[in-house]
């Protein structure tokens, strides 16, 4: 039998703990982008019509993963928390993966015209507005997406950002 030798590594991190806490762990996994329409306000209160990209998240693991958590990363120094697709009030950034469970980011969405990107922050697209959610600039490609938990290994994931209007677009003064 052949095993892993990062496997091996994260085994012998338990210690003494016993393997089974290892087999028994939640393991995340960055999945497929799922595009949807919605509708954003823009400042002037015209309603804009938006592809969001939605990002699966699976728990393939063999307990529930815990206060789990989306970053993203646009820059070395630009990183920012991002809005899971069902979110409370009151724990806005964080849910619980239960057992072969999935949940959705919304990473990002692009007008239809593909002009304006914007990344959904701490309520998503809830407020329903452009305003409440952060501009991504046109020289932005791709972002990576970090998830984290308090009881599982984080995952990440370079994702780009489809849809955009990048080669045709120009500055004018």
């Amino acid at each position: 039998m052949k095993v892993k030798i990062s496997n091996l590594r994260q085994l012998s991190s338990y210690g003494s703990r016993s393997p089974h806490l290892y087999y028994y762990r939640p393991r995340l996994q960055i999945g497929e982008d799922v595009p949807v329409t919605t509708h954003l306000n823009d400042n002037t209160g015209n309603r804009v019509e938006f592809i969001a990209h939605r990002i699966v998240i699976r728990n393939t693991g063999k307990t529930a993963a815990k206060d789990c958590k989306a970053y993203i990363r646009i820059s070395e120094t630009q990183i920012q928390r991002t809005a899971w697709m069902i979110s409370s009030n009151d724990r806005p950034y964080t849910v619980t993966l239960n057992v072969q469970d999935l949940e959705y980011v919304d990473l990002y969405a692009v007008s239809q015209d593909r002009m304006t990107c914007v990344i959904p922050l701490e309520n998503g697209y809830s407020q329903g507005t452009i305003s409440s959610c952060m501009s991504v600039p046109h020289v932005v490609n791709s972002v990576v997406l970090r998830i984290s938990s308090s009881n599982a290994t984080p995952v990440e994931s370079t994702i780009a950002l489809a849809g955009r209007a990048q080669d045709n677009y120009q500055v004018t003064s």
